[in-house]
């Protein structure tokens, strides 16, 4: 089996490879509004050893993780279009290095064969393999998320000190590359109680995570203090994020698309005198109250735009090979779903982790921030895990004979 995935893991960096070196250096595409950001940051910081988006002016405006990863890789080659063509290469050995990671949390959730599918499909998966090509955070958070999914699993079944140290160090580093697994801590605690652990053990697992992240974050946080004299864990404008995700002007539906969204964002983001936060959670309330039919039409649209619209599709102009990549990713959501619901009959406890990481995520999108499809694309992976599993059950009864699957 280590074989086979070491087969797997070469035949994804060997498609990963050829496809960031057949992109133009020179091209940025609409999916890489962000890298200009990104790329600013790092040459920022390059140049005047100061991080913020204009060059000598320190902010907590973005993560630190990913511009710094920019910045050492420009450093280490000059800066020019070999520091590009670097990114790209390093993004696809990560993509790459992320087949490998699925397998141990597949097969110690169900089997082999289940992890080696799901290995494979990450493999092949179009948008994994596009988003290595741009200077977007999705490579290097999709290879860290894994890594810290997996000793998720590890400290669930066994709450030894490493596994739980590790979990909370590598959560702290997912929040510094973006912040949405700011609040995981505690749907992470909470699936303790779940699992029927003693309240105890759950507190010594709550310390540690926490040192952990402590560890990682800590750092950022204190330079964040000492630049803007507040408590910034991550970056400022939380609130304004919160309040124009939700807000839908008098009259009118909430809308996907974003214009709305980025159009009240830019006019409130440098008002760092109204608490935004307390005002957006405010807004929601007046919206349920208020404008009770608007807010569930917004909450449907939100979880249709988080998971029925799968990162590409939009950028496909053949009209079949649209549908053909839309019906796939339907399927495959159909077989996770079902997956998700045959496992919890069966009260298969490992499943834990990857049902709160999804629940959380679905939850923060669809209730508090603004969904787009290259959000959800880092916790794909996991979908892939339960899609495998009753793929092969299907197969199974299909086949009969017990040929794909032991009834153990």
């Amino acid at each position: 089996m280590k074989r086979l995935i070491m087969m797997v893991f070469i035949f994804a960096l060997v498609l990963r490879v050829i496809y960031v070196l057949s992109v133009p250096v020179e091209f940025i595409s609409k999916w890489e509004s962000d890298a200009y950001v990104y790329k600013g940051l790092a040459v920022n910081l390059l140049s005047t050893h100061i991080y913020g988006r204009i060059a000598g002016i320190p902010d907590a405006q973005d993560p630190p993780l990913y511009p710094f990863f920019l910045g050492l890789i420009y450093m280490i080659f000059g800066g020019g279009e070999l520091s590009i063509v670097a990114v790209r290469l390093i993004q696809a050995l990560l993509g790459s290095f992320v087949c490998v990671i699925i397998f141990p949390i597949a097969k110690e959730i169900f089997d082999e064969k289940v992890a080696i599918l799901s290995s494979v499909i990450v493999a092949l998966h179009p948008a994994l393999i596009a988003y290595t090509s741009m200077h977007l955070t999705e490579t290097l958070y999709i290879f860290l998320l894994s890594l810290f999914v997996l000793y998720m699993l590890k400290s669930y079944l066994e709450l030894s000190f490493v596994n739980v140290l590790v979990c909370g160090l590598l959560l702290g580093i997912c929040v510094l590359t973006r912040e949405v697994l700011l609040l995981f801590p505690f749907f992470l605690i909470g699936g303790l109680f779940i699992l029927g652990y003693k309240f105890r053990q759950v507190v010594k697992y709550a310390a540690i995570i926490l040192v952990g992240m402590t560890v990682t974050m800590g750092p950022w946080t204190m330079r964040n203090f000492i630049k803007f004299h507040k408590f910034i864990p991550v970056t400022e404008g939380g609130g304004q994020v919160i309040y124009a995700s939700n807000y839908i002007p008098e009259g009118e539906k909430w809308r996907a698309g974003g214009e709305i969204v980025n159009r009240v964002y830019n006019e409130i983001r440098d008002d760092n005198q109204t608490p935004y936060t307390k005002k957006a959670l405010g807004y929601i309330v007046y919206l349920m109250k208020n404008r009770p039919l608007i807010y569930l039409d917004m909450l449907a649209k939100k979880f249709h735009e988080l998971w029925l619209h799968p990162s590409g599709s939009k950028q496909i102009h053949n009209k079949y090979l649209r549908k053909t990549y839309l019906v796939i990713h339907y399927i495959l959501l159909l077989f996770c779903f079902l997956g998700i619901g045959v496992a919890i009959r069966h009260k298969n406890r490992k499943i834990l982790p990857l049902v709160l990481i999804l629940f959380y995520v679905t939850f923060l999108f669809v209730f508090v921030l603004f969904p787009l499809a290259r959000y959800f694309l880092p916790f794909l992976p996991y979908v892939f895990i339960f899609s495998m599993e009753r793929f092969l059950r299907l197969l199974n009864v299909l086949l009969g004979y017990g040929r794909i699957l032991s009834e153990g």
